[in-house]
């Protein structure tokens, strides 16, 4: 009394609904941005939410799991970028640069965690 279904056509139906599923996640992701903040409107109650910064480098400093980036629009702040996330960093005081990380809480002050650094200039 179950429903036969052939092979074949159980491979065409997993065939476009995958095909579909991609698509859909396609379409999905081009349409998703991420919110531009400028330095002065991070704080804590934005814990967690991720961001992009754009702005000068002034001061870059490496330690041995991480690089700190001092990062001026009008406001200073310090990213921070941990080695494990297997960047190299290719950036220089003075570069301009977009940042996309999570705000996370750092001793009670809002910290920024980059997840990726580019050269915008």
């Amino acid at each position: 009394m179950g429903v036969k279904i052939k092979e074949k056509t159980l491979l065409k139906i997993a065939l476009i609904c995958a095909l579909v599923g991609i698509a859909v996640i396609y379409f999905i992701s081009i349409n998703i941005e991420v919110e531009e903040k400028n330095i002065e409107d991070i704080n804590l109650e934005s814990l967690d939410e991720i961001i992009k910064l754009t702005g000068q480098i002034n001061n870059l400093a490496e330690t041995e799991n991480a690089y700190f980036i001092e990062m001026q629009q009008p406001a200073k702040t310090t990213i921070v970028v941990f080695k494990d996330n297997k960047q190299n960093l290719t950036i220089a005081k003075g570069d301009f640069v977009e940042i996309i990380g999570q705000i996370q809480d750092y001793e009670g002050k809002p910290e920024v965690v980059a997840q990726r650094v580019r050269v915008v200039k």
